[in-house]
């Protein structure tokens, strides 16, 4: 395989929805780089999901991560989900941070960045914190953004604190490895 061209994991179709998951991760200190986990499970399964993360210390760089959570065909109560992180309190220090990556649709799926949605009830909007900082291209316009208390349009300080050298304290593990990543904004 040529060092420019990403490993590819697939999982085979699956009757089950928890089977699903193409790659579940759980454990602290998890790098993935130069590779694409994907699903391709479909709306019938319902939640397609391609990548899991339950862990401590997780990075990934160069990669692309394509699922089909509820998208390929959308059926009825069905919707997109980019991301999802739940916690069971605001104080609980924990989360994803997205930085110098690109998120799309692919051309067959609809994306709008007015549709967000709490998926089940109200609880997790009490420990909500989504902020966005700086984004470029199709449906980063925040004007049409939900109006939750805890989603914020951050500025460069704000945003500072969801870097890698902050956010996960780069500095106590990820610099012992040869793991790239940016320090910065």
């Amino acid at each position: 395989m040529a060092m420019n061209q990403p490993l590819w994991i697939l999982l085979l179709d699956s009757p089950f929805r928890i089977i699903t998951i193409s790659v579940a991760v759980s454990g602290d200190g998890f790098l993935a780089r130069d590779i694409c986990i994907e699903n391709r499970a479909g709306a019938k399964k319902h939640q397609a999901v391609a990548l899991r993360v339950n862990a401590d210390f997780a990075a990934l760089y160069k990669c692309h991560i394509n699922g089909y959570q509820d998208t390929l065909m959308p059926m009825p109560s069905q919707f997109t989900v980019i991301i999802a992180q739940s916690r069971d309190s605001p104080d609980e220090d924990t989360g994803i941070s997205i930085q110098n990556c690109s998120i799309f649709a692919t051309n067959d799926l609809y994306s709008s960045s007015s549709n967000w949605s709490n998926y089940n009830d109200d609880q997790e909007l009490k420990t909500l914190y989504y902020g966005e900082y700086d984004n470029s291209g199709p449906d980063s316009s925040t004007d049409d953004r939900v109006q939750w208390k805890g989603y914020h349009i951050m500025d460069v300080d704000v945003a500072y604190n969801f870097t890698v050298s902050e956010f996960i304290n780069s500095n106590e593990w990820l610099d012992s490895t040869a793991f790239p990543y940016d320090h910065g904004v």
